[in-house]
């Protein structure tokens, strides 16, 4: 009850107005707002990660004309969405790396197959939250621009990144193709993610997400609780990661 409170106090506060079917109000502002951080062209509004994710592997083999794509062994993709890729769109997710640290572009490149994109988690959750150095990342991306293999980044947490790159959003994404955030993890949203990528990309992620199910006749609610609270959880993350470090080496 005091969530529906604030969301409606949010709203009023702030002259929200609906979408329908995603399209316009307060929906179509925060997709500019994501899109803007990320320094990506576009993005959508999708009500679940697990959905996005699906999204841009199907985008990405299906433009390739190759139902394969690289993932850490411990990949979201791996162990938590019941074999979605497999059940839903008959892919082939290939290990890439090791499960108990972040994939590096040795591991990239001792990939003996194409793949039509590499799913790249920032940070490994499985793995204890481990980042690579910026000098890996920079590699990575490197390695997968030099076979033109396109790199989707899993940022579910990629909130928390910030703080151990001192970068900005726009700066750690960079060379990525596209990227998913969540709105419910650090956040503290009822719900969702946003999928962000360049327009082409982003207009086929809303057929998908038609023809899946997700494109709800009213989204304004899940997305304001998100904006309610985004500014001020953003805010706090950089403190709690130098809380996090007088922890460790207490």
């Amino acid at each position: 009850a005091d969530e529906f409170r604030a969301l409606a106090d949010w709203c009023d506060a702030n002259d929200a107005q609906a979408d329908v079917y995603g399209d316009g109000g307060l929906v179509a502002a925060f997709e500019a707002k994501i899109a803007t951080l990320l320094g990506k062209a576009a993005a959508v509004f999708i009500p679940s990660g697990v959905m996005a994710q699906l999204i841009a592997v199907r985008l990405y083999t299906e433009s390739a004309h190759l139902p394969r794509f690289g993932m850490s062994p411990n990949s979201h993709l791996a162990i938590h969405e019941e074999e979605a890729c497999q059940s839903l769109w008959g892919l082939h997710g290939v290990p890439v790396g090791s499960r108990l640290r972040p994939m590096l572009a040795s591991d990239l490149a001792e990939v003996r197959q194409p793949l039509a994109c590499t799913v790249v988690e920032l940070p490994m959750r499985e793995a204890g939250g481990q980042l690579p150095t910026w000098e890996q990342l920079v590699a990575l991306k490197a390695q997968a621009a030099s076979t033109g293999t396109p790199l989707h980044l899993d940022g579910a947490r990629l909130w928390q990144c910030k703080g151990y790159y001192q970068r900005s959003y726009a700066e750690i994404v960079e060379g990525f193709s596209s990227v998913y955030v969540s709105l419910y993890k650090d956040i503290g949203a009822l719900a969702g993610a946003v999928l962000a990528g360049d327009a082409a990309f982003i207009a086929n992620a809303r057929l998908w997400q038609r023809r899946m199910g997700g494109n709800l006749v009213q989204q304004t609610p899940l997305v304001t609780s998100a904006m309610l609270r985004f500014e001020h959880r953003l805010g706090l993350l950089d403190a709690c990661y130098q809380r996090t470090l007088e922890l460790a080496q207490g």
